[in-house]
């Protein structure tokens, strides 16, 4: 499960991850001591380095499925590793499909291309439920083309940050 902390003005430090409301502390020790009873089993999954709990660079999303007065329903229940719109790539927002979200208060959303052609947004949030056609059909292949996008472009980047370094200087 992913998790952040902001530290705010007066010294009060904001908290929260997926799957969970914020919470603002006016020290860092209650801040602290929140993320630890919280988040434990993630940061134990972390420490312990259980890759099938704690994938680092992937995207989790638990679902469920529900019935609500007779009709079938997906129930989104978690998601885990999304990276929010500052650490993404700027090559990766100059086309879809993409994964975005603008910060940790707004709803996630994927942009992508239906098969007609028309440039569409989905938003994906904890606590939505979606039609298992929608969701089978459009949204998750959606999600899935794009994080696979998003991992060769990020493979791109390292390859330049490698290449492209060191100092150079002109004499004219």
């Amino acid at each position: 499960m992913g998790f952040w902390i902001d530290a705010l003005n007066n010294n009060q430090f904001r908290v929260g991850g997926a799957g969970k409301n914020n919470q603002t502390f006016y020290n860092i020790d209650a801040a602290l001591g929140y993320l630890k009873k919280e988040f434990k089993p993630f940061i134990e999954a972390y420490e312990e380095g259980k890759k099938e709990e704690c994938k680092q660079g992937s995207l989790i999303i638990k679902t469920e499925k529900i019935v609500i007065r007779g009709v079938k329903k997906r129930k989104i229940t978690s998601i885990d590793g999304l990276i929010v719109h500052g650490g993404l790539p700027i090559k990766y927002l100059e086309n879809v499909p993409y994964i975005n979200q603008y910060n940790y208060d707004v709803t996630p959303f994927v942009k992508f291309k239906t098969k007609k052609g028309t440039i569409v947004e989905r938003c994906f949030e904890v606590g939505r439920e979606y039609d298992p056609v929608e969701w089978d059909d459009e949204i998750l292949p959606a999600i899935r083309e794009a994080g696979e996008r998003l991992h060769n472009i990020r493979k791109e980047v390292k390859e330049a940050e490698k290449t492209w370094c060191g100092e150079e200087t002109f004499i004219i």
